[in-house]
């Protein structure tokens, strides 16, 4: 809302502060992403792109050069999944996106 910082890089960042345990900061990610809801493109291929990664963390595909280990991620935990996905369900964009 105040312009410091585009909508789009916050989204994330809001999404997962609306997991928080401590009340207040959910509270306040979950007002300021109603307030975001309609400037935030949920169907931006970049932003759907971070979701997943989020989501799923670190896929291992088989006849793919394997990951360096610091680059490695682990999947969010289930709290902060709960968040992604009714995001990731009212999207276009991740129903025809699938990681690579």
């Amino acid at each position: 809302g105040t312009g410091l910082l585009p909508e789009m890089e916050v989204a994330i960042h809001l999404l997962i502060g609306s997991s928080d345990t401590r009340h207040s900061v959910a509270t306040a990610a979950e007002n300021e992403t109603r307030k975001l809801g309609s400037t935030i493109d949920w169907n931006d291929s970049e932003l759907i792109r971070k979701v997943y990664s989020l989501f799923l963390g670190t896929l291992v595909i088989k006849d793919r050069p394997p990951v360096k280990a610091e680059h490695k991620r682990q999947p969010a935990n289930t709290r902060i999944r709960l968040k992604l996905m009714p995001f990731l369900i009212k999207s276009r964009e991740a129903a025809m996106q699938f990681r690579s």
